[in-house]
C-alpha cells in the first residue's frame, strides 16, 4: 500500500513541479496572452468548442467548457500590432463574429447569435471532455436539477423520468432507491459525481434514496457500456452527478420546504467568484416522518418506521491562479437516519440504519501547449454505515475506505486529432462485522484517439467521429481485464442537425466485496467469483430542425449479453457464476420547443427484452425479474409571464418479481403536477413551488411487498439574490 500510496505522490509532485517551472516561466519571459469568452447572445451560455482566430491568421485556439479561450501570442507588442487587428468567432449553428482586439489585452467578451434555437446541451462523461450531446457518438440524456420546476429530494426521483432508467423504488422516502438502465440492474451502472466513483466497494452499488441533490447543477446520462472509459461497473451506462459552478459576482438563497408525511427541508446556498477564483457552499436538512397509509386489497393499513433525517455540507472551490492552470476542489458531507421497515412479509418497526460519508477530491488541470494538457485528480471518501435490528439480534457496522488517483494527458495533433493517455489506481479497505477487514487495489491503464474531420458541402458541414478507445484494469482479488470500444458517428450542421452514430463495445464488473467475503450464520461469500462480463453493439440517430418551433428526434436500439452472471445458488446460501443474460431494446424521444422556450414537451418510450440465455438453465427464455418491457415518460411546461407550470406521466408496465415468472407486480401509471412563480424585488428574487405527487392518489408497487404513498403534497418558498 506504501509503494501505490509513494507512486501517487510522485505523481503529483512531478505535475506540481512542472507548474511552478510554468509560473517561472510566465513570469520571466515575454509571452503574452489574450483571454475571453464566447457566450450564446439570447441566454449568456458558455458555447463550448468555439474556433477564435486572429485576422490575419496568426493563432487560434478552441473554447473551454465554460466557453474560455486563450490566445498565446509571441510577445506584449502584438496585442497592439496593426497585423493583429480581429478576432474571427465561429461555432456551429449561430451566425460568425469579427471584433477588434481591445487595446491593453483587456479580456473579451463576445456573443454569438443563433440562426436557430437548438437543444444545445452539453456532455462530458461521454467523451471525458465537453461535448455538443447532438454530436456524440453515444446514445446520452441531461437532466436538469436547478432549473427544473419540481422539487427533487434525491437522485432516485431525479432521475426516475429518464428513458431507460428504471429506479427501483423501496417504499416512501427512507426506502432504497437501486439504478437500472438498459436492463442493466444494480452495480452493473457506474454512478461518478464531478469524475469521482460513487459505486460502493461493499456492494457494488449506489442508493440513489441516500444521494442528496445538494451542489448538484445536472446529471448527465451516457446509455451504453463505457468500461472502455471508465473501468468496472460501466455495463448499463453512466450515471455523472456535475456539480454548481461558481457565480460571478456574490450569489447567495434560502429555501424552506414542507409537504405530506411530515416532510420539511430546509436549504443555505451561497457562492461568490471573481475574475480567478470562485466558491459556493451549501447546507441541507431534510427531515421527514415517513409514514403512510397503503391499501391491501379491502383493507386499509399503515406502514411505520419509514422516518428519515439526513444532513448535507457541500463545498467547492475553483480557481485559476494562472492562466493554463485550473484547480478545483469538491467536498461533501453526508449524514442520514433512518427507518427500515422491511417488506410486508417482515416488518419491522424497531429496525434503524445510519450513514456518514465524507468525500473530498482535489483536481489540477494544466495545458501548457496542444501536445501537454495535462489532468489529475486525488479522491478519498469515508463511509460508515452502522445497522440494529434488536427483533433479529443484529447490530452490523461496515466502514469503508476509498482512495484515488487518476492522471491524463490529452495532445492535440493538428486539427482533427486528439489522443487521451491515462493511468488510474485506487485502494479500497474495509472493516466490517460480516466481513473482516479486506482489501483490493485497482490498477488501471487507458488510451482514447479521436479523429474528427470536417468538410462542407454546399450550406452543411459534415464531420465524421471515429473514437476506438482501450482500457486494462488489474484487481488484486479479481484480475485483469481489458475493455476495449470502437464509437462512430455522421454529423451533418446546417440549418438542420443530423446525427447518426453506432458502436460496439465491451464491459465487465468485479465481484463487491460482499460477494466475495460476506459471512453470517445464513449466507457465506464466494472468494472463486468470477466478473461479470458483458459486449453490446447499439446504433441510433438524432435529428433537430425548426418548424413551427424547435423539434428533436432521438432514435436508437441496442443488443448485448451479459455473462457470468452473480446469481444465487439454489440453496441460497451463497453465490456463483452461472446465467448469462441476452438483452435487446429501441430508445425513441420526440421533444419539442416553442421559439421563444415559452412552451416544451417531450415524450419518451423504451422497449427492453431482457432474458435469461443460460442454456442449463430450467429458468432459460424467462425475463429477468424487475425488468418492465415497456416505459413511457411524457412531459409537458409552459412559461406564462412569471409563471410555470408542469407536468409529467409515466406507465410502467409489470415487472415479473421471481426468476421463474410465476409472480409479477401490475403495471402502473403515475403522473405528477407543479406550478411555481416568480418576483423580483430589486436585486433580490422570490420564488414560490407547488407540487402534487401521484396527482391521482393510485395504490401502487414498484416493488413486490413494498407498496408506494399515494398522493403527495409539496410547496416550497426560496428566496435568492441575483
Amino acid at each position: 500500500m506504501h509503494k501505490r500510496m509513494s507512486l501517487a505522490t510522485a505523481g503529483f509532485w512531478l505535475l506540481a513541479n512542472c507548474l511552478l517551472a510554468q509560473a517561472s516561466q510566465e513570469t520571466q519571459g515575454e509571452k503574452s496572452s489574450l483571454r475571453g469568452r464566447v457566450l450564446d447572445s439570447r441566454t449568456n451560455a458558455p458555447l463550448i468548442g468555439a474556433n477564435v482566430v486572429t485576422i490575419p491568421r496568426a493563432a487560434g485556439a478552441a473554447t473551454n467548457s465554460n466557453g474560455e479561450f486563450t490566445l498565446k501570442l509571441s510577445n506584449k507588442a502584438n496585442l497592439q500590432s496593426a497585423s493583429f487587428d480581429s478576432l474571427r468567432v465561429t461555432y456551429l449553428g449561430y451566425r460568425p463574429e469579427t471584433v477588434a482586439i481591445p487595446s491593453g489585452g483587456d479580456d473579451v467578451t463576445i456573443k454569438l447569435e443563433a440562426v436557430t434555437l437548438f437543444f444545445s446541451e452539453t456532455v462530458i462523461t461521454a467523451t471525458r471532455q465537453a461535448a455538443l450531446r447532438a454530436s456524440l457518438p453515444a446514445a446520452t440524456e441531461l437532466v436538469e436539477i436547478e432549473s427544473a420546476n419540481v422539487m427533487q429530494q434525491n437522485v432516485g426521483e431525479a432521475l426516475a423520468r429518464s428513458q431507460s432508467v428504471f429506479v427501483k423504488e423501496y417504499a416512501g422516502v427512507s426506502g432504497l432507491k437501486t439504478i437500472s438502465l438498459r436492463g442493466a440492474g444494480d452495480g452493473q451502472v457506474l454512478v461518478l459525481q464531478d469524475g469521482i466513483r460513487l459505486n460502493n466497494p461493499q456492494n457494488g452499488g449506489v442508493d440513489a434514496g441516500v444521494l442528496s441533490l445538494v451542489g448538484v447543477d445536472k446529471i448527465e446520462i451516457v446509455r451504453g457500456n463505457a468500461s472502455a472509459q471508465y473501468g468496472s461497473d460501466a455495463i448499463g451506462g453512466v450515471v455523472h452527478l456535475r456539480s454548481i459552478s461558481p457565480p460571478q459576482g456574490f450569489s447567495g438563497s434560502v429555501q424552506s420546504s414542507g409537504g405530506s408525511f411530515g416532510t420539511f427541508n430546509s436549504r443555505l446556498q451561497l457562492g461568490y467568484g471573481s475574475s480567478k477564483w470562485g466558491t459556493s457552499a451549501a447546507v441541507d436538512r431534510l427531515v421527514s416522518d415517513g409514514d403512510f397509509a397503503f391499501e391491501d386489497g379491502a383493507k386499509t393499513k399503515h406502514r411505520f418506521n419509514n422516518g428519515l433525517q439526513r444532513r448535507e455540507i457541500f463545498a467547492k472551490l475553483l480557481g485559476n491562479p494562472f492562466d493554463d492552470v485550473q484547480v478545483n476542489i469538491v467536498h461533501r458531507t453526508g449524514k442520514t437516519e433512518q427507518g427500515v421497515p422491511g417488506s410486508l412479509q417482515i416488518p419491522s418497526t424497531v429496525a434503524r440504519q445510519q450513514d456518514l460519508n465524507h468525500l473530498t477530491s482535489a483536481g489540477i488541470e494544466w495545458h501548457s501547449s496542444p501536445l501537454l494538457q495535462l489532468s489529475a485528480q486525488f479522491s478519498t471518501e469515508r463511509r460508515d454505515q452502522r445497522y440494529d435490528n434488536p427483533e433479529f439480534f443484529i447490530a452490523s457496522r461496515h466502514r469503508v475506505a476509498s482512495d484515488i488517483g487518476v492522471l491524463q494527458n490529452r495532445a492535440h495533433l493538428g486539427s482533427t486529432i486528439d489522443v487521451i493517455l491515462g493511468a488510474e489506481i485506487g485502494n479500497y479497505r474495509m472493516s466490517s462485522t460480516e466481513l473482516g477487514q479486506p482489501e483490493r487495489t485497482q490498477r488501471s491503464a487507458f488510451i482514447q484517439t479521436e479523429w474528427k474531420p470536417t468538410v462542407q458541402r454546399g450550406n452543411g458541414i459534415w464531420q465524421l467521429v471515429v473514437i476506438p478507445s482501450l482500457r486494462y484494469d488489474d484487481y488484486t482479488d479479481a484480475g485483469g481485464r481489458g475493455s476495449p470500444k470502437l464509437a462512430l458517428a455522421l454529423n451533418r450542421h446546417s440549418t438542420t442537425r443530423l446525427k447518426v452514430h453506432a458502436g460496439f463495445g465491451k464491459s465487465f464488473r468485479v465481484p463487491s466485496m460482499n460477494d466475495l467475503w460476506y459471512e453470517d450464520q445464513y449466507f457465506v461469500g464466494n472468494p472463486h467469483l468470477r466478473p461479470e462480463r458483458g459486449r453490446e453493439l447499439e446504433g441510433g440517430l438524432l435529428y433537430e430542425f425548426s418548424r413551427l418551433g424547435n423539434w428533436q428526434l432521438d432514435l436508437a436500439a441496442f443488443r448485448s449479453r451479459i455473462d457470468r452472471l452473480i446469481v444465487l445458488t439454489p440453496d441460497y446460501s451463497s453465490l456463483e457464476n452461472l446465467d448469462n443474460a441476452k438483452i435487446h431494446g429501441v430508445e425513441l424521444s420526440v421533444a419539442w420547443r416553442s421559439n421563444g422556450d415559452r412552451l416544451g414537451w417531450r415524450a419518451a418510450y423504451a422497449y427492453l427484452s431482457a432474458k435469461n440465455d443460460s442454456p442449463d438453465s430450467p429458468n432459460s427464455g424467462k425475463d429477468l425479474v424487475y425488468r418492465p418491457r415497456h416505459k413511457l415518460d411524457l412531459q409537458a411546461q409552459i412559461d406564462v409571464r412569471n409563471f410555470t407550470i408542469s407536468g409529467s406521466f409515466q406507465f410502467v408496465e409489470k415487472r415479473f418479481s421471481n426468476v421463474e415468472n410465476s409472480a409479477s407486480v401490475p403495471s402502473y401509471e403515475i403522473a405528477h403536477l407543479s406550478m411555481s412563480g416568480r418576483m423580483n424585488f430589486g436585486e433580490f428574487n422570490f420564488l414560490l413551488r407547488g407540487e402534487v405527487r401521484n396527482l391521482f392518489d393510485k395504490h401502487y408497487a414498484v416493488i413486490d411487498s413494498y407498496p408506494m404513498p399515494g398522493r403527495e403534497y409539496r410547496a416550497s418558498v426560496e428566496l435568492s439574490t441575483f
